[in-house]
């Protein structure tokens, strides 16, 4: 029985995947002798340009200075981490208050993506989930605080 559709082929020779190569070629009938054809088309790809996405830069938004020390404030002598960390989520949240809606959507985006290689990502990555659930939530409810703010 024929197969009219492609196979995709992994090498698994290659112990990373930056490395292995993805092979298309049609099928080939099993009463085909085999000799070379110039009707076969196998096209040899890299792995991680099928799988990963273009890296976009991480896009700056207002304050991200501003945002980066609060994030890192230790805390003091003599106080509680709970204290300590409910003073930070407030500091953030404040911060995230002043933003614009586009760069507050800008932000949610990168926090939610995590890339480890963006600085406010691995920071805020430090922050229990609970924390990073309200922050996130309030960073995305940017344009409905706008809305009702004009309405005023």
């Amino acid at each position: 029985m024929k197969e009219s559709s492609l196979r995709l082929f992994v090498n698994p020779a290659s112990p990373n995947a930056t490395t292995s190569r993805v092979l298309l070629e049609p099928p080939r009938a099993a009463a085909q002798p085999q000799k070379a054809q110039p009707s076969i088309v196998r096209l040899v790809v890299d792995v991680a340009e099928v799988t990963t996405p273009a890296k976009s830069p991480v896009q700056p938004v207002a304050l991200e200075a501003a945002i980066i020390a609060a994030l890192d404030v230790q805390p003091s002598s003599g106080e509680r981490a709970a204290e300590a960390f409910r003073r930070k989520e407030y500091a953030v949240g404040e911060l995230f208050a002043r933003l614009s809606i586009v760069d507050a959507l800008h932000l949610h985006r990168r926090l939610a993506v995590k890339d480890p290689s963006d600085p406010i990502s691995i920071r805020f990555d430090r922050l229990v989930a609970d924390r990073q659930t309200r922050l996130l939530n309030f960073l995305g409810d940017a344009r409905r605080r706008a809305a009702l703010a004009r309405s005023r």
